[in-house]
């Protein structure tokens, strides 16, 4: 019996079930003593420019002839992306492996790659935040329309998760901010999403104490804990969604032309304050047991300890902002759906809106 047979994902009951999907397996360690025991015929790489440039020689002189001139992702992708991608494998052994090296755009590009050509998936983040290794999900951008489309399915999630912390070490400090306070995102929006559960509540309430007690001068165990964090929030993430921060953030990055990370910043400390103000909103912060005060302080120690800056971002286009937002899965999860003067507010609150 094939897994179709399992999960029905035509069916909407089976679409709105308390569910989660992980990898099949997750490996804790430095990503080549596991990729050196494969024993597949081919290996496709889809990998970032800096990723692939830590690990070339590796990929080189392990795999040789067995792996293809990487694919290399160097902004969002798009359909057409996957498109050119699978391309690239037509004919290929129906054994080849494919093995997805960067952060959250390498890895949804991946997964829709591994979703229309049935490969296998290894997946090696190189980011703590966008927790993609964990998830039945895939973004990808409309370039035409400058807005970002949802794939979502079981068939989407990554067969084996390589967790290296000494991926993350090259990742400028400020950058590596941003990126960790959409790791808080995932767990404090999956927390208070309709769909949350007490599973999901649990991976992210871990999620948040790791980040908690990390130093101030991180060593080299810490990273490790970072990225635990990371992987803890995506997994809350991938059973419960998120909510209005990311709605919001979907609209403003690929407008601003800002990382997903850096848009997440921008309005997380606000949409936890105006989900605090709202009774369906406080009733469901609550059972995280994580006050929006101890989510303000953990956010402002991250901003302080990881010097995040100001980007200069591209000036934003506000036509039909509202009715782009509430269409956006996320914005459909939050506790409360946020009305047309909240939503602008929020959004006229940025410094390149006003």
């Amino acid at each position: 019996m094939r897994e179709h047979a399992l999960f029905n994902e035509k069916d909407r009951t089976f679409a709105f079930l308390n569910k989660a999907f992980a990898p099949l397996c997750t490996i804790v360690g430095p990503c080549e003593t596991y990729l050196k025991t494969l024993e597949c015929p081919f290996i496709h790489l889809i990998s970032s420019p800096s990723a692939y440039a830590l690990k070339e020689s590796f990929f080189q002189s392990h795999f040789q002839t067995r792996i293809n001139n990487p694919f290399l992702v160097t902004e969002e992708p798009s359909q057409e992306d996957v498109e050119r991608c699978v391309a690239e494998l037509s004919g290929k052994n129906r054994e080849t492996v494919l093995i997805a090296l960067g952060g959250g755009s390498v890895l949804d590009l991946a997964k829709a790659v591994k979703h229309k050509t049935g490969h296998l998936l290894i997946a090696i983040p190189t980011t703590p935040g966008s927790g993609a290794e964990t998830t039945p999900f895939s973004i990808l951008l409309d370039a035409e329309r400058g807005t970002k489309t949802y794939l979502v399915h079981h068939t989407l999630m990554p067969n084996v998760a390589l967790l290296d912390a000494t991926l993350l070490t090259s990742i400028p400090r400020h950058a590596l901010g941003a990126m960790l306070f959409d790791v808080v995102a995932h767990a404090v929006e999956s927390s208070y999403s309709k769909l949350s559960t007490p599973l999901a509540r649990a991976w992210a309430r871990e999620a948040l104490c790791i980040l908690e007690t990390l130093p101030d001068a991180l060593e080299k165990k810490d990273w490790a804990e970072m990225q635990v964090a990371g992987f803890l929030a995506g997994c809350a993430q991938g059973m419960a969604a998120t909510g209005l921060c990311h709605a919001l953030a979907h609209f403003v990055g690929p407008r601003a032309k800002i990382a997903h990370s850096v848009a997440v910043s921008l309005f997380l400390e606000e949409t936890v304050l105006l989900t605090a103000q709202n009774e369906l909103g406080k009733q469901a912060l609550e059972r995280l047991d994580f006050s929006p005060e101890r989510i303000r302080s953990l956010l402002s120690r991250i901003r302080n300890n990881f010097a995040m800056r100001e980007q200069a971002p591209a000036p934003l286009d506000m036509e039909h902002a509202f009715e782009r937002i509430r269409n956006d899965v996320c914005y459909l999860t939050h506790p409360f759906r946020a009305t047309e003067e909240e939503v602008t507010r929020l959004l006229y609150a940025l410094p390149f809106t006003g």
